[in-house]
């Protein structure tokens, strides 16, 4: 099965755009590397956390001491070593971009949808709203997706007791160009204690949710499609994500 990742032998070399898809190579993992070693560093250091609860687990196993708790503590530690890696691998090796004509609003719809009702379980309103009839962006459907994911499941986890948050896309000009926009707020208390810049820093701990790199990823997809991401507190635990894309017929 494709994992979506670049061979050895297109990394580094555009390939042929075509009128319905462009695809755009990933940066070179080796320059990433190098100049990221801080990213790396941290991400062993957590990946030997997950590997030390595991072992511990483990070892009560084998005492056969293992209560059903410490059992979930073990696979939950198994399951957040496998998302590292995967974070770890996509941030130093991104998939090629393969950009074709979409609604983002539709994006949003199909992610909103397939999630309505892990949302409804914690408690959670999400609304979905569109201001302007809005034109089609050139974007990589399931990058896009797998950013929108990404945020949300951070919103979410701010919202523990349950809440209100509002997905609201609109279209707006600025410099000279249009952008479709899409908002993120919250509108109930959140356990947001952190400073609105260190949201895109990596291994963000906010209460009991620690972003990872997902945060970061996210940013590094948009930048890549020549979009905005930034965020914002819009009361002292409340937030909002702001992600702009330019129109097709700006690109």
């Amino acid at each position: 099965m494709a994992s979506g990742y670049p061979s050895p032998q297109l990394r580094g070399h555009s390939l042929k755009a075509t009128q319905e898809q462009d695809r755009v190579p990933a940066t070179s993992p080796v320059l990433d590397l190098l100049a990221d070693g801080e990213v790396l560093e941290r991400a062993v250091h957590e990946l030997q956390n997950y590997l030390q609860t595991i072992g511990m687990g483990l070892d009560l196993l084998r005492l056969t001491q293992v209560d059903s708790l410490e059992g979930k503590t073990m696979v939950q530690g198994i399951e957040r070593a496998s998302r590292l890696l995967r974070e770890v691998r996509e941030y130093f090796c991104p998939p090629e971009l393969c950009l074709s004509v979409h609604s983002l609003v539709a994006v949003v719809r199909e992610v909103a949808e397939q999630q309505q009702e892990d949302w409804r379980r914690q408690g959670v309103r999400l609304r979905v709203v569109c201001r302007d009839p809005l034109p089609a962006v050139r974007l990589d459907w399931r990058q896009v997706r797998n950013a929108l994911e990404r945020v949300l499941a951070f919103a979410r986890a701010l919202l523990p007791q349950g809440g209100e948050l509002e997905i609201a896309a609109r279209l707006r000009e600025r410099g000279g160009q249009r952008w479709v926009e899409l908002k993120v707020s919250s509108f109930s208390a959140t356990a947001l204690e952190v400073e609105e810049t260190d949201i895109f820093q990596p291994f963000l701990q906010v209460s009991t949710y620690q972003t990872g790199l997902s945060l970061v990823l996210v940013r590094q997809m948009v930048n890549r499609q020549h979009g905005q991401i930034s965020f914002r507190k819009t009361s002292p635990r409340q937030g909002c994500f702001t992600l702009l894309l330019t129109t097709h017929s700006e690109q």
